[in-house]
């Protein structure tokens, strides 16, 4: 069944775009709508379609009108569940998959998904917190419970999505390291004989591209660009496996000229210890593979602890928030910074970035905002 608009067509709800079905065979008329992508509307239909070739359609599983039976777990199993496949990141799902499976569905599944209210969730968690699990943790699957429940919103299985309150999490303060303490840690991670020639050439790295950790692991000697003094960052290894970066990107930052002679050293390190088929242009000198990131981690805390005198909030990340709040200290365009960094300019403000309030007083007190002139 190829695509015909008498079968999935795109509609508008809310201002936003839905696909929906319509066709008519064998004497059974199909209508069914809320689909978030044509590939999800197109797989349904297809499916419905043999199953009345076959004889064995039964639209009581697909009409909404039995939605008042369904529970949580029958519609996570056959509507959600393929809807978050479709369209969310392979590394967020299995991020999600377990929070659902694990917490949600034990818990609420038996529920029929119309008696899901407000004081359903602030039942669950309760129940959550009295069981030892962290604000953050059941945050996370507070995030997930609504996008279940938008979906049946979205659908048509319920009307509106619950009003429960997301629990609330403690923010750490953030911490940005200045590049004072930057230079520092990087001081004597290159003068220690505890750390690592291949983790001191990853960490200025870091700094220097603002690259996420799991993109800085999964760059290789072919992604640098020495002529054009361009760095490709287009994939990350997340969860031990090679994967796309966080947002799906694929592009070119310039390279620091003073990161090209720790490149060249760590290039010569990669030929001289490497021991398998690993591509990673940072390898570890002990097993000739890939730097796990754990391992990375402690290497980071003893260094910040020797360096700084305390290692708390410190980590790989600190390098990239560090870089973030230079470039917009030194006036760097927003813009351009997020572009570097592969966010959007609204995060970096207020993830990233923490502002030189001495530079912004002074530069804001030799403003002339106007003219004394007449």
């Amino acid at each position: 069944m190829g695509y015909r608009r008498s079968v999935v067509k795109p509609y508008r709800s809310r201002n936003e775009e839905y696909w929906k079905i319509a066709f008519s065979l064998k004497g059974f008329r199909v209508r069914l709508r809320g689909f978030i992508t044509y590939q999800e509307a197109m797989s349904v239909a297809c499916d419905i379609r043999m199953k009345i070739l076959d004889g064995s359609y039964d639209p009581e599983s697909y009409f909404r009108k039995k939605s008042e039976q369904l529970t949580f777990r029958e519609f996570y199993k056959t509507h959600y569940k393929s809807h978050m496949n479709a369209v969310l990141k392979p590394s967020t799902v299995s991020v999600r998959v377990p929070l659902i499976e694990s917490r949600l569905v034990p818990y609420i599944g038996s529920k029929m998904i119309k008696s899901i209210k407000s004081s359903t969730m602030e039942r669950l968690w309760s129940q959550l917190r009295g069981e030892g699990y962290s604000e953050g943790y059941i945050s996370t699957i507070w995030i997930s419970l609504r996008a279940i429940l938008k979906h049946a919103c979205d659908l048509g299985f319920i009307d509106s999505i619950p009003d429960g309150k997301k629990p609330r999490v403690k923010q750490r303060k953030k911490k940005v390291l200045s590049l004072d303490q930057i230079g520092s840690m990087l001081r004597w991670a290159q003068s220690s004989n505890k750390v690592e020639d291949e983790i001191t050439n990853l960490l200025y790295f870091l700094f220097y591209t603002g690259c996420r950790i799991g993109e800085a692991r999964a760059v290789t000697e072919s992604d640098i660009d020495f002529d054009s003094m361009t760095v490709r960052i287009n994939k990350r290894i997340y969860a031990g496996k090679l994967n796309t970066t966080k947002n799906d990107s694929d592009l070119r930052i310039p390279l620091h000229r003073s990161l090209l002679p720790i490149i060249q050293r760590q290039v010569e390190l990669r030929k001289k210890y490497l021991s398998t088929d690993c591509e990673s242009l940072f390898i570890s000198s002990h097993s000739g593979g890939p730097l796990s990131r754990a391992y990375i981690a402690n290497r980071i805390k003893l260094i910040a602890l020797n360096a700084l005198g305390s290692s708390e909030g410190v980590s790989a990340h600190s390098f990239r928030k560090a870089l973030a709040s230079a470039l917009v200290s030194a006036n760097i365009p927003v813009d351009e910074a997020a572009s570097m960094l592969r966010n959007t300019p609204s995060v970096l403000l207020k993830h990233y970035n923490q502002a030189d309030t001495g530079q912004f007083r002074d530069t804001f007190n030799n403003l002339t905002l106007i003219s004394s002139k007449k």
